[in-house]
């Protein structure tokens, strides 16, 4: 396998901030070191924080939405269903992309915060109202779930898929609990007591006849 040192790049993942600069060679040629970079459509930082990727993101997704200014305003253009379709199918789909890799860095309310600002705006453009709507109210009013939400379920869909993580799949058969080891159900009876009745009580053990 040959490789193009003039199209490689290094990075060094870390956790502090500043680090000495580490010479890395291919073909005797110095490598250029970079802080980002991106692979496969995702961009990786140098911390693994994802803030980079998260605002191109956002930024793309907002670059769509931009896009639907001229053909979908307040009183006319595209309708809601038109208009939903589209987010399904164009928007969500970016946003979403990869998201088994990066979803921990929606923890980050500050990058969280940048995809709600940018699914707002599509938002708006769905239920047809104003720029003055909050995030959470023209979720409802557009009838679409907040874009974290559809992140954690992708995220716990790709986790069932692939085996990862704990699911509600069911116990196989050999490891079903013996009949004998379950607890058993006491009967139970409705039956006055002086304080009034009694919905939920064990039955008493019944007294012999003859034991007076």
């Amino acid at each position: 396998m040959k490789f193009n040192e003039t199209k490689s790049k290094s990075m060094i993942i870390r956790r502090k901030r500043r680090l000495d600069k580490i010479n890395i060679f291919l073909n005797n040629r110095s490598l250029e070191q970079v802080d980002v970079m991106k692979y496969l459509g995702i961009h990786f930082d140098s911390r693994l924080l994802f803030y980079k990727h998260i605002e191109h993101v956002a930024e793309k997704s907002r670059a769509l939405t931009y896009m639907l200014n001229r053909t979908a305003k307040l009183h006319w253009g595209l309708g809601h269903k038109s208009l939903k379709t589209i987010y399904e199918g164009a928007i969500v789909t970016v946003m979403t992309y990869g998201t088994p890799v990066w979803e921990g860095a929606i923890t980050n309310n500050k990058y969280l915060q940048k995809l709600h600002s940018a699914q707002r705006l599509i938002n708006i453009k769905i239920a047809k109202d104003y720029r003055t709507i909050s995030f959470e109210a023209s979720c409802v009013m557009a009838g679409v779930p907040p874009i974290g939400l559809v992140i954690d379920g992708n995220v716990q869909v790709y986790k069932r898929k692939y085996g990862l993580g704990s699911s509600d799949m069911p116990l196989p058969v050999h490891e079903w609990p013996h009949p004998a080891l379950q607890a058993t159900i006491t009967e139970t009876k409705r039956r006055r007591t002086p304080h009034g009745w009694c919905r939920s009580c064990h039955l008493p053990q019944q007294a012999d006849d003859n034991a007076i």
